[in-house]
């Protein structure tokens, strides 16, 4: 007699609890977990994966329906308005940058949460003016400056919403670039005594008096980051 085929155990992150990384969770589970698994097998994965505080969801299902485990959960994360106010909530909770590094990763959580409404094919939804306003309120006030002169420049508040948030993300796109590069360029700023300005801000170091962070790279006295 055959033996019964061992399938591989797989490694698939937890599902977060969070509205707006459902789709994707949801798709990965889909394509890793499901195939060529019994119920039962399915259903565990399932319970595992999803937060302790959401497994209430599956009070009353039987062990091996995952069927109706994944619509509970379905019907509980994949309603739109709801991700669209988590992605907002989102974008509220991130901070003003103040240096260079940080700036990278504001752009980077902003382009997050692009991709994630392109995911569920939202984007249309999720990029309206509050969403831009909301975005810009968060700029340094140097990089607020230079969008407003860009905006101006290429006459996009005489666009549409749709036009002037493709604008901001290429612009955004682009001032990562640059910060990205101005921090490597502190670095050997640092090591050489000339003085740079970090991108984000404008602010100028001023002359070290002690030897550079090896955190930061960037001098003891710096107006902008404050190390």
């Amino acid at each position: 007699m055959s033996s019964p085929i061992k399938m591989a155990k797989v490694t698939l992150s937890k599902f977060s609890g969070e509205y707006r990384d459902y789709a994707k969770w949801r798709s990965q589970f889909s394509k890793i977990v499901v195939p060529n698994r019994p119920g039962a097998e399915i259903a565990l994965y399932l319970k595992e994966a999803v937060p302790k505080k959401f497994e209430y969801l599956f009070n009353g299902t039987e062990v091996d329906d995952y069927n109706e485990m994944l619509r509970l959960m379905d019907e509980k994360f994949a309603d739109e308005r709801m991700i669209l106010d988590s992605m907002m909530t989102s974008i509220l909770k991130l901070k003003v940058p103040d240096t260079d590094p940080k700036f990278v990763n504001f752009v980077n959580d902003v382009q997050s949460l692009h991709l994630d409404a392109k995911n569920i094919s939202k984007l249309s939804e999720y990029a309206n003016p509050q969403t831009l306003s909301a975005i810009e309120a968060k700029f340094p006030e140097y990089v607020r400056l230079k969008w407003a002169e860009h905006v101006v420049e290429k006459r996009l508040n005489k666009k549409d919403t749709g036009e002037r948030y493709d604008a901001m993300m290429e612009f955004l796109k682009m001032s990562k670039e640059m910060a990205e590069y101005n921090g490597s360029e502190m670095m050997k700023a640092s090591a050489g005594r000339t003085a740079v300005s970090h991108y984000c801000t404008g602010v100028k170091m001023t002359t070290r008096t002690q030897p550079p962070s090896k955190v930061t790279g960037t001098w003891d006295r710096c107006l902008a980051c404050k190390n």
